[in-house]
């Protein structure tokens, strides 16, 4: 992208979620690793006196200040859940095959329901249960 001088430029940036974990098990410093992943390189060509041969390249990387990131996560308690990996995973089967989009229920049968319950670094907890429709008269 080029952006010339005096322009101000608003640059939208996605992410991947962060693990509250780094790789050893230790609590992870989100507000660093957030920084770290939103860091922005960039390259500018200088003519110095308006010749070809007097053309300067700078670069830099321009990154979020720490402290105003740290101070916006302390402020804004839902900013932080929002950015990090979920702890939970919960995943529901209602007994539908694969690529369907609708399960219909007929009275007097069965629906096989199953929820799995993952929790990050724990067992996973399955449940499985039946459902039966009936109709009220």
């Amino acid at each position: 992208m080029r952006v010339t001088s005096g322009v101000s430029v608003k640059i939208p940036v996605v992410i991947q979620r962060i693990d509250r974990r780094d790789v050893s098990g230790n609590i992870a410093d989100i507000a660093a690793e957030l920084i770290a992943r939103t860091a922005l390189q960039w390259e500018s060509e200088v003519n110095e006196g308006g010749k070809k041969e007097n053309k300067r390249v700078r670069h830099g990387r321009v990154r979020i200040p720490s402290r105003c990131l740290r101070e916006i996560i302390g402020e804004h308690q839902s900013f932080a859940s929002r950015i990090c990996e979920s702890p939970v995973t919960v995943t529901i089967d209602i007994g539908r095959r694969e690529g369907m989009k609708a399960v219909q229920i007929f009275p007097g049968l069965f629906l096989d329901t199953s929820i799995e319950v993952s929790i990050r670094g724990k067992n996973t907890i399955f449940v499985l249960f039946h459902l039966y429709s009936q109709v009220k008269s």
